[in-house]
């Protein structure tokens, strides 16, 4: 093979050349996008739930003009976003501008999973009481935690209804990851009295993640216009119908009670007392798994 130095220098440099404006263009490329990602942008600061700042309708502006379009969440479209901060539902670290550190749980090196669904559902007990809708999964969640007895040992929402609690009431708790809680439904320790779950929730992922979420939710402080009272009231307060009597068609939201219906003991669905069911007396200490205000 003969060599021609001249010609093989051209093409190095040539090649050299090439390589030097892919690596330019490159730079310039990636320069720009962080230029853009990072640029200054009108900062629009909400108060959060948490009474801190919430800056994340400042890149977010468009999630906000367009919450109410059919395709938008449901929370976007029940509620008012110029006036709810962002991090009251996603969580995250809200003070922040930058995507990378804003979607980060607060004080930890992992993303918030409020930011995405079902995981945001924990987050409606801020105002709402578990059940309202769009909050299923979390509902399901609250119905395991009375199933498996949690609420005897741990208590619920209510103050009125967890005294001398075998475990720690998990409401005066600060919000753990899921790793941590699974960890502990799952291996509580040697040295613990609380039982393992593992045999009855290994093979069931979706009610241990509901479950999660649910005891994760038990952490929050319900904001100073959220209502629960209703748990205290009479079915009569609210279902009465012709003559005075409750009516038997009612079918409680309530998971824990949803079985119940006046007409499963009562003949022609008519309630002549104006006292409790005393079936209803039976399970109201469940209610205050779900509701704040249970004596």
């Amino acid at each position: 093979m003969v060599f021609n130095i001249d010609q093989d220098i051209k093409k190095l440099r040539l090649a050299i050349t090439i390589v030097a404006l892919l690596l330019m263009a490159t730079v310039i490329i990636v320069a720009v996008h962080e230029f853009l990602r990072h640029r200054k942008t009108e900062v629009i600061e909400l108060i959060s739930c948490d009474q801190g700042a919430d800056r994340c309708a400042s890149c977010h502006q468009d999630q906000m003009l367009n919450g109410k379009t059919a395709d938008a969440p449901l929370a976007h479209r029940l509620h008012n976003l110029n006036q709810i901060s962002c991090s009251c539902c996603h969580g995250g670290t809200a003070q922040a501008l930058v995507a990378d550190a804003a979607h980060l749980w607060i004080g930890h090196d992992q993303q918030d999973s409020r930011m995405r669904e079902p995981y945001i559902q924990e987050s409606c007990v801020r105002c709402h009481t578990v059940g309202i809708k769009g909050s299923e999964q979390l509902q399901s969640g609250a119905a395991f935690y009375i199933g498996l007895g949690c609420a005897l040992c741990h208590g619920g929402r209510a103050n009125g209804a967890d005294l001398n609690l075998a475990g720690p009431k998990l409401s005066t708790l600060t919000r753990q990851s899921a790793s941590e809680i699974k960890q502990k439904i799952f291996d509580p320790g040697i040295n613990s009295v609380m039982p393992s779950y593992r045999q009855s929730l290994t093979e069931n992922v979706r009610a241990t993640n509901e479950l999660i979420m649910f005891v994760q939710s038990l952490t929050y402080k319900q904001t100073a216009n959220a209502k629960t009272s209703a748990a205290l009231w009479s079915c009569n307060n609210c279902h009465v119908g012709k003559g005075g009597s409750a009516s038997g068609n009612y079918k409680h939201r309530c998971p824990s009670l949803a079985k119940f219906a006046c007409a499963n003991c009562h003949a022609e669905a008519k309630l002549n007392s104006s006292q409790e069911c005393p079936r209803i007396t039976q399970e109201r200490p469940a209610c205050g798994v779900c509701h704040q205000e249970v004596q």
